[in-house]
């Protein structure tokens, strides 16, 4: 499942060009451009802009880039081309110029009414214009309205899960489906704090854990809801806490994996996260990240059908070094099917990724650059070295001096 995002002068990016694959990394510095493309990403995605007609798809883009707050960012000489598979026989593409947006689909979910117009018109012969003018608008209105069911039913559902998703437990009992009176909130987080309401209100197949559900990614820290209606976390220690009590890593971890849950019945999906490794010790990265690759892996119920995508931005080397070990698991596997207990017994066999299914890039200095070695599909051991580097130098100049001697 590939789709590709070409960028020009928008906001911080003069001109890059991203291949998205089921699992799609950016790495950079601050204010580099890795939210610009994962938040242009997610716009296109948006299945109302697809739904939008020819007179409407340009004020829809812009509300869009108010809700992902990157409506400053497009100037002038902005241009931005979309290509994205939505199934095995559609295809969306969207091109921005400056303020003009077109969008296209092409395949199964781009039935023309066009063409049903003309089979009315053939089968209308001998009615008064009136009887034909209502025999179009009942058509018409069942077209549009099949259309549009069909297209979400085709369209993957956008999760943006911002970076200051810890709000979300200092305000834990607000009410969420209410902006805040008189304050201005970022519409990523408000959308966002809203799954996450609705996801540990939400009944059926996720009930069993929403009564004590365990977060493993916390050692065995459990979210509950309490006999008086509200939430608490527990350690197995025995405390209890309310989640704006815990620390700011259990806010951001448990506010994600809540808001995951309820998304986890509906098949297909593309994830959008931003910083994963917020407030977390290195192996909690670790595990965060097997937990998040699970889901676009498709491998244990119910997530075996699912069409998930994961991209994920990112400042934590950490997180590139297990990645390269999820895809390495992989490759070992595939390579010697006699030893895939072997492999499983050390990386999690759920959270293998498919090298064919992954990218990564640095984003920076206006533009992006891929990261992943070609030949062996896994990120290259100087690119890591160059994300990571800087200290390791020092240390090592530092040691060359206490002997005597250092590279200038």
């Amino acid at each position: 499942m590939n789709e590709k995002l070409t960028v020009r002068n928008f906001g911080p990016i003069t001109e890059a060009e991203v291949e998205f694959k089921r699992v799609t990394v950016f790495i950079g510095p601050t204010g580099g451009g890795k939210s610009t493309l994962a938040k242009l990403a997610a716009i296109f995605r948006e299945v109302r802009l697809a739904l939008a007609s020819e007179d409407e798809v340009q004020r829809v883009y812009e509300e869009l880039l108010s809700d992902y707050q990157l409506e400053k960012y497009d100037r002038s000489n902005s241009s931005a081309d979309w290509k994205g598979g939505q199934d095995n026989t559609t295809t969306v593409s969207v091109a921005v110029k400056g303020k003009n947006v077109i969008t296209h689909v092409s395949g199964s979910a781009a039935k023309d009414f066009g063409t049903l117009a003309e089979f009315l018109e053939r089968s209308m012969i001998g009615l008064s214009d009136e009887q034909k003018k209502a025999e179009y608008s009942l058509y018409k209105e069942i077209y549009d309205r099949r259309r549009e069911e069909h297209y979400k039913r085709l369209f993957q559902d956008v999760l943006y899960v911002p970076a200051d998703r810890a709000f979300i437990a200092a305000a834990d009992e607000a009410k969420w489906e209410l902006d805040f009176a008189g304050i201005t909130l970022p519409r990523t987080l408000v959308n966002f704090a809203r799954v996450f309401e609705q996801a540990r209100h939400t009944k059926g197949e996720i009930e069993s854990w929403l009564g004590s559900m365990k977060i493993s990614v916390l050692d065995e820290v459990k979210y509950t809801r309490q006999n008086d209606g509200q939430y608490a976390v527990e350690g197995k220690e025995g405390w209890k806490l309310p989640l704006a009590d815990t620390s700011s890593g259990m806010q951001s971890v448990i506010t994600l994996l809540v808001a995951l849950s309820g998304g986890a019945l509906n098949r297909g999906r593309h994830l959008i996260l931003e910083e994963p490794e917020l407030n977390l010790f290195p192996n909690k990265q670790k595990k965060l990240l097997e937990k998040l690759v699970l889901h676009t892996t498709g491998s244990p119920p119910p997530f075996n059908d699912a069409r998930d995508t994961l991209l994920i931005n990112t400042h934590s080397p950490y997180i590139l070094s297990h990645l390269n070990l999820l895809i390495y698991a992989h490759q070992v596997a595939t390579k010697y099917p006699d030893r895939t207990d072997e492999v499983a017994q050390l990386v999690p066999r759920e959270s293998w990724i498919n090298p064919q299914e992954f990218a990564a890039y640095y984003v920076g200095e206006g533009t992006v650059r891929s990261i992943v070695n070609p030949e062996l599909g896994l990120i290259d051991d100087n690119e890591l070295d160059a994300i990571s580097g800087d200290q390791a130098d020092a240390f090592d100049n530092l040691i060359r001096l206490s002997k005597g001697f250092a590279i200038k």
